[in-house]
């Protein structure tokens, strides 16, 4: 892992990808439609070497819905985890996203996520779902122990911890 310059970390989401050189202060942010995101699912080499010019790389927010199939859910968690570590092998330095449904998607939600590692959620769509949100954050967070946690979206009452909120 390195060392990243949070307090002036700025965030770039991935359809403004460019190679420019100061990136080196920029997150590329993964938060789209899943038919947006499946760009890098069909050809996750083809990007690497303009985002080898980015401080970090968040990966991709595949959906995760309660109303979803579980296998459904299951297949999203393995393309963004699966991409996240093909990115690493060339030298990114990845932060995953989380995301979750229900208690009993949290196994897969929460697996394949190094203990102290930071972390990016999205609160967008959560506002009404004040209560499960927070349980799923709480359990996220006795999993995952991030040092870190990157908000994309308005804080949610009841959220603690260290955070980087992006709006």
């Amino acid at each position: 892992t390195r060392d990243l310059d949070y307090e002036n970390l700025e965030v770039r989401n991935f359809k403004c990808m460019k190679s420019l050189p100061d990136n080196d202060n920029k997150l590329l942010m993964m938060f789209s439609y899943d038919k947006d995101l499946m760009r890098f699912w069909n050809d996750p080499l083809k990007r690497i070497p303009t985002m080898q010019t980015y401080a970090a790389v968040a990966t991709p927010d595949f959906s995760i819905y309660p109303t979803m199939n579980i296998n459904e859910i299951r297949h999203n968690i393995y393309m963004g985890r699966w991409l996240g570590r093909t990115w690493q092998n060339y030298g990114l330095y990845v932060i995953p996203t989380i995301g979750w449904a229900l208690p009993d998607t949290y196994h897969m939600c929460f697996s394949a996520v190094e203990n102290g590692t930071p972390v990016i959620i999205s609160t967008l769509g959560c506002t009404d779902y004040q209560e499960d949100f927070l349980r799923g954050f709480n359990e996220m967070k006795a999993r995952i122990n991030p040092p870190i946690t990157l908000v994309f979206g308005n804080m949610i009452p009841g959220m603690t911890g260290t955070f980087l909120n992006f709006k």
